[in-house]
């Protein structure tokens, strides 16, 4: 049942519009201990710790800006390396719900927070949704196809198709593995061979003619990065001030049924 409702212009900004909107909320039910379900913009500190301050809890998403990826292969680390252990998160089949599917693993983390004269407890669910992988590969494989039909289209010869040196080809090469976000997931080689033309009235072996340079390059997925990095797709961090909340319980019931 919807509680309150605004609307707003398109360019308004959605960081500010959580707690007017809680305070709303709030105000109708006259009830505190209540938690708020949001999407990653909802995860902005002065929103979270307003919550918090409230005697409310809230969960939701931290946006790239708060988890960026060196912190969050950081939190990965250990699970990569077999040390930190994984709790399977189920949710019961619509069409039998007598059965369980296994739609994620996680774990979480607890820290401490501050704002003004308030300290808190957050705990910071780091979870993988399979679904979310599953995505998240079927559009790391295309780019990594996109980004070797690219680099092998830099062999093509002949009419429209400029003439580049070594150091020219190994830009262009490094542009598309950037533009792809492949970087690191593709070996490549350089072979070069000269061509000499004599010119004209002089023959081939005269040893006076024009040299150049003919540069051709190999590209390949690096099948063992490529492994590594399958390896962290699908995970994100929620953040939670109801310290009794477990993974079962929150990961089900975000939007969506599993974290997206």
């Amino acid at each position: 049942m919807p509680l309150s409702t605004t609307i707003v212009s398109g360019e308004c900004a959605d960081d500010p519009l959580y707690v007017p909107e809680i305070r709303k909320v709030q105000a109708t039910l006259d009830h505190h201990g209540v938690l708020y379900v949001g999407d990653c913009k909802m995860a902005a500190f002065p929103t979270r710790a307003y919550v918090a301050q409230s005697q409310d809890y809230y969960l939701c998403p931290l946006p790239a800006v708060q988890m960026p990826a060196p912190e969050l292969q950081a939190l990965l680390a250990p699970v990569l390396s077999g040390q930190q252990l994984l709790t399977p998160v189920k949710r019961a089949l619509q069409a039998t719900p007598d059965e369980l599917e296994h739609i994620a693993d996680g774990f979480i983390l607890s820290v401490t927070l501050e704002s003004g004269e308030t300290q808190w407890q957050e705990n910071r669910l780091v979870v993988q949704s399979f679904a979310h992988a599953k995505t998240q590969q079927k559009g790391l494989d295309k780019r990594i196809e996109r980004s070797l039909q690219e680099i092998t289209s830099l062999n093509q010869r002949g009419r429209g198709h400029k003439h580049l040196d070594v150091e020219q080809t190994k830009a262009a090469v490094q542009a598309i593995l950037k533009d792809c976000g492949v970087t690191d997931l593709i070996h490549v080689e350089y072979h070069t061979q000269t061509q000499t033309t004599a010119k004209r009235g002089l023959s081939r072996t005269s040893g006076t003619g024009r040299y150049a340079v003919d540069v051709t390059v190999q590209a390949e997925r690096d099948n063992a990065a490529y492994d590594e990095r399958v390896r962290t797709l699908g995970w994100r961090v929620f953040v939670c001030n109801d310290l009794e909340l477990s993974l079962e319980e929150a990961v089900p019931g975000l939007p969506g049924g599993v974290p997206h």
